[in-house]
């Protein structure tokens, strides 16, 4: 049974590693580009995939979601009534289609789309309507998305050393991601699987051959 110091250790350590990962890999892009369209927001509702995962104990849009109701709200509460849909806009819409899903209200609601910006954090999550109608919907501030993480993934971290059974959730998923990371999938068995059936044997020939004439590495 695992004692409550390796549990925390265990807990602490995961959260370190996707804090460090946040603020060197997202805000390097925040800070590089007006706009960050396509690469912040993709990263950050992967980062949220994962997170919910985590969460709930197993890896669904709706764990997701609810990671997002539950510790971005604790930085903006809008997010308690608008995360689903800014899972399914950005989400699911950069992530099969390169762009925003765009959605239409019903009643007089219309149709609504997003603004992208990296500077009017005080706009974050505000309405918009364009001066000659052409547009309507949600102002995102991608540099207060990215802030909105990390203080939601240290928000969690508080529950989970707090809360047993949120650490049992992470811990077992975390164990299942880290076994899955562990294993070498076998080739014959990848091109029999019809569950994975974009694999072909070119691809494992590609890499035969580039392994014939390797680049040597110093270890």
């Amino acid at each position: 049974m695992c004692s409550v110091s390796l549990r925390k250790q265990v807990i602490q350590n995961e959260i370190v590693n996707i804090k460090n990962q946040i603020k060197t890999d997202f805000f390097e892009i925040v800070g590089k580009t007006k706009y960050s369209f396509f690469a912040v927001p993709l990263l950050v509702f992967s980062m949220t995939d994962y997170l919910g995962s985590l969460y709930k104990g197993s890896n669904s849009s709706r764990n997701a979601v609810s990671f997002m109701r539950d510790y971005f709200s604790r930085s903006n509460k809008a997010y308690e009534d608008c995360s689903g849909i800014l899972y399914f806009v950005y989400r699911h819409g950069l992530t099969h289609q390169r762009i925003p899903k765009l959605t239409q209200l019903k009643l007089k609601g219309g149709k609504m789309s997003c603004y992208i910006t990296n500077s009017a954090t005080t706009r974050h999550l505000k309405g918009f309507r364009m001066e000659n109608k052409s547009a309507k919907g949600l102002i995102i501030c991608t540099k207060s998305l990215v802030e909105d993480l990390i203080k939601a993934v240290e928000e969690y971290e508080v529950d989970l050393l707090a809360n047993t059974s949120l650490g049992r959730s992470l811990r077992k998923q975390f164990s299942v991601a880290y076994k899955d990371s562990r294993i070498f999938h076998k080739e014959n068995l990848l091109l029999t699987n019809p569950r994975i059936r974009y694999l072909a044997t070119n691809d494992f020939d590609f890499i035969r051959k580039q392994l014939k004439n390797s680049i040597i590495f110093k270890s």
